[in-house]
Order: structure tokens, then C-alpha cells, then sequence
């Protein structure tokens, strides 16, 4: 048994903030037998189609991650991110402040209705602030610290 077995991360994350932050899907996974289990037969079927530089790097960044392609303000998507996260232990997204709020899906509504729901949300700049909409890209947080 490995540490983080049974616990379900829900990852709404985008672009490359992420993917090694302590609080990804990705660098949990392998603390858990059944992501790294997944983890090996996505490869076994994914393996011969890899052509492209692209799906290497997308296979790359999300490794030990199952993925499904929603849209939360469809009512279907949203049904099934909604039961996604009845299920679920820890959310990580990272989102420009205020946009999940939006549409129901930030802390205070997801904590509303499980208050054990780990809710991780990463900016570049913070939740508050003058600087909160900036996007958080690796380039402009090295620019801004000089």
C-alpha cells in the first residue's frame, strides 16, 4: 500500500504551471499504486501513435493522470464534473482568480457543499491584489523578478 492510496485528485489545470508544483496530480501520482497502474497501460496504448513532438510533451506533463475533456458550462459537462467532484478528496486548479467563482465552482461553493474537499488553486500573482488577473507563465514570473 502506498501513502496516498484511494485519495482522488481532480486537476482543472491548464498550460505548464502546474505539472511539478507540490500541490500537482502529477507529482502525487506516484504515491499511489492504481495512478501509477493506470499510468502503464495508457502508455501500453498510447505507445504507437506517439508521431508527433506534441504528444510527447502533453504525455509527458501528464503523466500518471486520466483525462476526459469537459465543457463546465454545458449542463452534460457540468454534470459530470459536478459528480467528478462529489467523489473527489483534492481539487487543484489554476484558473485566473475569480473565474471558477464565476460559475460555481470555486472555494466557497465546492466547501459549501464538502467541507473535507481539499481545494488548491495556483496563480502567478495571487488571489488578491493589483497584479491577481495577470497571467502566472514561467517567462513573465522571471521578467517581474528581474
Amino acid at each position: 500500500m502506498r501513502p496516498l492510496d484511494g485519495i482522488t485528485v481532480i486537476d482543472l489545470t491548464r498550460v505548464l504551471s502546474v505539472p511539478t508544483a507540490p500541490c500537482s496530480s502529477r507529482t502525487w501520482a506516484p504515491a499511489s499504486s492504481r495512478s501509477t497502474a493506470r499510468h502503464r497501460r495508457r502508455h501500453a496504448r498510447l505507445g504507437p501513435r506517439l508521431r508527433e513532438r506534441r504528444e510527447l510533451v502533453l504525455l509527458s506533463i501528464n503523466r500518471n493522470k486520466e483525462s476526459v475533456a469537459l465543457d463546465f458550462k454545458a449542463p452534460r459537462g457540468r454534470a459530470i464534473l459536478d459528480r467528478l467532484i462529489a467523489g473527489a478528496d483534492v481539487l487543484v486548479e489554476n484558473f485566473h482568480p475569480g473565474t471558477l467563482d464565476a460559475i460555481g465552482l470555486g472555494y466557497a461553493s465546492l466547501a459549501g457543499r464538502d467541507p473535507r474537499l481539499i481545494y488548491c488553486s495556483i496563480t502567478g500573482f495571487g488571489a488578491t491584489g493589483p497584479l491577481r488577473h495577470r497571467p502566472g507563465y514561467d517567462a513573465v514570473v522571471q521578467a517581474e523578478g528581474g
